[in-house]
């Protein structure tokens, strides 16, 4: 790493492993409204650029989505696309809900949602992943990956989708170290069942 060091863009291309293919899930806690579309983001890893939030600058958007399942919408507000119902239910699994927006809107108020964190694309980064997929609204799993994506408008059917390819345990189920419920989410069949507890 000490000779990558030497020149920035080759270090960022190693610590950031542009060099993998970009790994895809087809099966688990995937969600596909209609045929699979072979230009479908869903399945594979969301981008990570820098963001700007009211209170940060130049922050990893990985470390405002938080380390459980998040709601991410571009220039909307989540709970309006989600409606009460399903924003209530992500609410439930602890799921961090973002509202993306061009860096120039950052500091708009007067709808502002107290669930929501707002944040400023101040690279043009995930204006660009929107504008190159069409979808304006992903769910993320913990791990990154897109578990589904929609327009504003199947917001709904694709939450409700997706809460049905998941199954929530109340009170931990029988793992005796879990502190909150437990979501089971459904693996691969080349991979062992797995729990990942979180927010009750």
């Amino acid at each position: 790493m000490r000779a990558a060091s030497i020149v920035p863009a080759l270090k960022r291309y190693v610590l950031e492993m542009r060099f993998k293919p970009m790994p895809s899930y087809e099966r688990g806690a995937v969600v596909h409204l209609g045929p699979r579309n072979p230009r479908s983001p869903v399945g594979t890893l969301f981008v990570q650029p820098r963001v700007n939030t009211r209170t940060r600058r130049n922050v990893l958007l990985d470390d405002v989505l938080g380390a459980w399942f998040a709601v991410l919408c571009w220039n909307n507000n989540p709970r309006k696309i989600l409606g009460e119902p399903a924003f209530a239910t992500w609410q439930a699994l602890g799921a961090r809900f973002v509202a993306a927006r061009p860096q120039v809107q950052l500091r708009w108020t007067g709808h502002d949602d107290p669930d929501v964190v707002v944040v400023g694309d101040h690279t043009g980064d995930l204006k660009s992943w929107f504008d190159a997929h069409g979808e304006s609204v992903v769910f993320l799993r913990p791990d990154r990956c897109i578990a589904g994506a929609c327009i504003a408008q199947l917001a709904p059917e694709l939450s409700a989708s997706l809460v049905k390819a998941l199954t929530l345990t109340p009170r931990g189920g029988d793992f005796q170290s879990a502190t909150g419920s437990v979501l089971y989410v459904p693996q691969p069949a080349t991979e062992s069942t797995g729990a990942a507890a979180g927010p009750a």
